[in-house]
């Protein structure tokens, strides 16, 4: 990769490597957002003029044209889902919007489907025990409320808050993470509004990366599902503003339902695998032929 986060910062580092590493093929690397590439144009020319710049996602900007090469290599066994009444969401990363998604798995018209979400990825220790405090305190209010009221419906703002379904993570190890995604259903890309737009033209973010690797459905939105050639077959798609119906048809989904769905990804992952690898030669083959 040629960019890296570092203080919340992007940064490349090809600069700095670019002498570094002699090989036939020298240096080959991709970015994980066409704005970093332009950052950063005058410093990685060189890859740019001899096309060793390919991306997680096909990008094709004005001038610019840089072909796939999309490495998921974490299951290669496709594996369905067992038979399960309540199904497992997961959400990854600071880019989804988690008060949106808690809402609409609030939503659930079927108590006795309501998913288990889980959230991985707060950044410090702080905010993992700001939310934990408050879905202690929402908890505890609604029960209160509740036990007072004559139509016995819990406190409204308990929706905003966290459920005991709802499982908070902050940094997990390798093994943890492997875990709790391959136990998963579907992974949540809900990226918070101000991001769609990046995120759908010339942005990948990693959770596409996990969700063909693992051969995981996905619950994303129309324009990003587009870009990273998801379709109603692998995922539930939704528009902007509609998370709740997407989470409401995750969880009325029977299980034959799903192991279609999943069976889809896997197909998906296995023709961008192909794909990618034929990129992948071609850079290779023009780059020795010069």
């Amino acid at each position: 990769s040629f960019d890296y986060g570092y203080n919340d910062k992007m940064h490349s580092i090809y600069a700095n490597i670019k002498d570094i590493a002699k090989s036939k093929y020298g240096i080959i690397g991709f970015y994980h957002r066409l704005s970093a590439y332009y950052e950063n144009r005058k410093t990685d020319i060189e890859p740019a003029n001899e096309n060793r710049i390919f991306s997680l996602s096909p990008v094709k900007q004005d001038d610019l044209s840089f072909p796939m090469v999309n490495s998921n290599f974490f299951k290669d066994d496709e594996e369905i889902t067992n038979h399960k009444n309540n199904r497992k969401i997961i959400t990854i990363g600071t880019s989804n919007d988690d008060n949106d998604l808690r809402k609409a798995a609030s939503s659930v018209t079927d108590k006795h489907k309501e998913p288990t979400v889980i959230f991985v990825g707060y950044k410090t220790k702080k905010e993992l025990f700001i939310a934990q405090i408050k879905r202690i305190i929402a908890a505890i209010i609604s029960k209160v409320v509740k036990s007072y009221s004559t139509n016995k419906k819990p406190y409204p703002h308990f929706m905003l808050a966290f459920k005991k379904n709802m499982k908070l993570y902050g940094k997990v190890s390798f093994n943890t993470m492997f875990d709790l995604i391959e136990e998963s259903d579907f992974i949540s890309i809900n990226l918070k509004s101000h991001l769609l737009d990046e995120f759908s033209t010339c942005r990948t973010t990693g959770s596409k990366q996990l969700a063909l690797g693992f051969g995981k459905p996905c619950i994303i939105e129309e324009n990003c599902a587009a870009y990273y050639g998801f379709t109603s077959d692998n995922s539930i798609i939704y528009k902007n503003g509609h998370l709740d119906e997407a989470i409401q048809r995750a969880c009325s989904m029977t299980n034959e339902e799903y192991s279609k769905m999943q069976r889809a990804m896997t197909a998906l992952q296995r023709k961008i695998r192909e794909e990618s690898l034929s990129n992948l030669q071609n850079m290779l083959s023009a780059i020795e032929s010069k």
